[in-house]
């Protein structure tokens, strides 16, 4: 472990003292092919402090990427229940009982908060601007329904759970196109041609409407 650590200590200062990221990138090329996970070489190959800045989820407040761990975790305060727990050579059997339960209890708060801290890296929840845009791209009904939908996302490996929220998506625009068509039918509507024809004058309807709103002192 010590000569590990060493080794991450070398390789740090040595991509410090680089002079361009082309450089940088080098040398980590060089020592994951040579270094990495060796007898005497690092476990990891951190980044450059100075890089951090611009790795994804650096802008997210609590989150460390160069340990890919947060300031404040699930059950954050669980370590408070057992810090101040002694076995003693004179505790009861009853004491003891009670003891391991606690432990057991606290050991289990571990274990949901090790599954949380997993499940947000591997689906990389933390970058929350490339969630945000993908977002952005859907209507807001749809979005509200993606947002709601991640209720079952825990169930789901991320391809199992795109392929959920693509048939609910796709299952919500068929019944939105199913109320269009009806409304085209109550109002006398029988052909896509007049369909469209209506569309077009509606939105030029807005258009004009918009214009003119925005006109007036």
């Amino acid at each position: 472990r010590d000569s590990s650590s060493k080794a991450e200590q070398a390789y740090v200062k040595l991509i410090s003292a680089a002079q361009n990221k082309d450089e940088v990138e080098k040398i980590h090329q060089e020592w994951e092919r040579t270094r990495l996970m060796k007898p005497g070489g690092p476990t990891a190959l951190p980044p450059r402090p100075e890089d951090t800045a611009e790795m994804s989820g650096a802008e997210l407040a609590g989150f460390m990427p160069r340990r890919g761990d947060f300031d404040v975790e699930h059950e954050n305060d669980a370590e408070e229940t057992i810090g101040d727990m002694e076995f003693l050579p004179g505790d009861s059997e009853e004491d003891r009982k009670v003891k391991l339960k606690v432990l057991a209890i606290y050991n289990e708060k571990l274990d949901k908060r090790e599954a949380r801290k997993k499940f947000v890296l591997s689906r990389k929840l933390w970058n929350y601007r490339k969630i945000h845009q993908d977002n952005e791209k859907l209507p807001r009904d749809e979005r509200d329904l993606a947002h709601r939908m991640r209720l079952f996302e825990r169930f789901h490996t991320p391809k199992e759970h795109q392929a959920f929220l693509d048939d609910v998506l796709k299952a919500k625009r068929l019944r939105k196109e199913i109320a269009k068509l009806q409304m085209y039918r109550r109002m006398g509507i029988r052909t896509l041609a007049e369909a469209e024809k209506y569309e077009l004058d509606k939105t030029r309807r807005h258009f004009h409407k918009t214009a003119s709103g925005s006109q007036k002192p």
